[in-house]
């Protein structure tokens, strides 16, 4: 009689399957860092660091990294800078570039509240100045380039890299009379790969052993008839 594999096969396509994991939603890394006051009228700004230790990978694609700045107070939207650095991975990245300026006139509104940005939101600083609302409110923003339209790569710039590292966060004000509050806090967070999980292939190892054991109670080969 010819030898029939009755179970390897299965088995096999069992722990196939397992190798091969079904999507996974990322893991959220965040890191949290001082503001500081921000000198008045001088390109040169002030930045402020943040470091994360997490060393798995940024999603290679979609828009996974966001700046928040927490309770911030400042006045005169058009007057501030603010960018994004990942420290050795490439150059600083606009979050927004001194909004509805026309020379050195532009728009009095003021922020004062939680203001995160994240290139795939679907609203823009410029949206919320032109319609004069003062203070700017609180919520997610989209990142845009010095035109105040164009949207930046800052949450897709970095995809596919470590996440580890120090994060820069570089804010300038280039106009006189402003007033910047001190204890706002800002934070980074980045959507990373997940760990791998071993538990489906230890799962249907399991699986493959008992069903070996069932097999040979009935007193019969699980391999070959």
């Amino acid at each position: 009689m010819q030898p029939r594999f009755r179970f390897v096969v299965p088995l096999i396509l069992a722990l196939s399957c397992g190798l091969s994991s079904s999507p996974v939603a990322a893991d959220l890394v965040t890191q949290t860092g001082v503001g500081g006051a921000v000198p008045d009228n001088t390109a040169a700004g002030a930045t402020f660091d943040v470091t994360i230790s997490d060393t798995r990978t940024i999603l290679p694609a979609g828009n996974n990294v966001t700046v928040t700045l927490e309770n911030f107070q400042h006045t005169f939207l058009t007057d501030l800078t603010l960018t994004l650095e990942h420290v050795g991975f490439g150059p600083q990245q606009l979050a927004f570039d001194r909004v509805l300026r026309t020379g050195n006139l532009g728009s009095g509104i003021d922020f004062n509240g939680t203001y995160s940005f994240n290139s795939g939101a679907a609203t823009r600083l410029r949206d919320v100045a032109d319609t004069f609302t003062s203070p700017i409110p609180s919520g997610t923003y989209q990142t845009t380039l010095a035109d105040d339209v164009t949207n930046s790569n800052l949450s897709s710039f970095w995809n596919g890299q470590t996440a580890a590292g120090t994060w820069r966060l570089f804010i300038s004000d280039r106009a006189f009379g402003d007033i910047t509050n001190t204890t706002w806090t800002w934070r980074v967070d980045v959507q990373v790969v997940p760990e791998p999980s071993a538990f489906p292939l230890l799962s249907l190892v399991g699986f493959g052993v008992a069903a070996i054991v069932v097999w040979r109670k009935r007193g019969a080969s699980p391999f070959l008839e």
